[in-house]
């Protein structure tokens, strides 16, 4: 290691926020973005929970709805649900890249401090 390195290693800020919290939030509300939201990391927090709420709003579709749709209806359901399960892959390898960020603490807070 470098000389500069080292120097930038030691000035790497901390921040006051609790790795083990941001770590709990993100396996019990990770889809809600509450550890980013713990965090102060706002937008990507926002994007996580729309993201959940749009999965939700398909998803909670009434069956019965679903059962008696026909022709464009159906199509536009299927590409509803075909895109909220992409989404949902997305959004757990996001949550599971936040997970293993935080277990390394390497994960930051909104002013660039890693949380340890």
């Amino acid at each position: 290691m470098s000389e500069e390195q080292q120097t930038q290693f030691r000035k790497e800020e901390v921040s006051e926020k609790d790795n083990m919290i941001t770590l709990v939030l993100a396996l019990f509300f990770g889809g809600l973005g509450a550890h980013r939201f713990y965090a102060g990391r706002m937008k990507s927090a926002t994007i996580m929970l729309l993201i959940t709420s749009f999965i939700l709003a398909i998803w909670c579709i009434p069956s019965s709805l679903k059962e008696s749709a026909q022709g464009l209806k159906a199509l536009i359901l299927f590409i509803l649900f075909i895109i909220s399960v992409m989404l949902k892959l997305f959004l757990g390898i996001w949550i599971l890249s936040d997970i293993i960020m935080i277990f390394l603490g390497k994960f930051k807070d909104k002013e660039g401090k890693v949380i340890k």
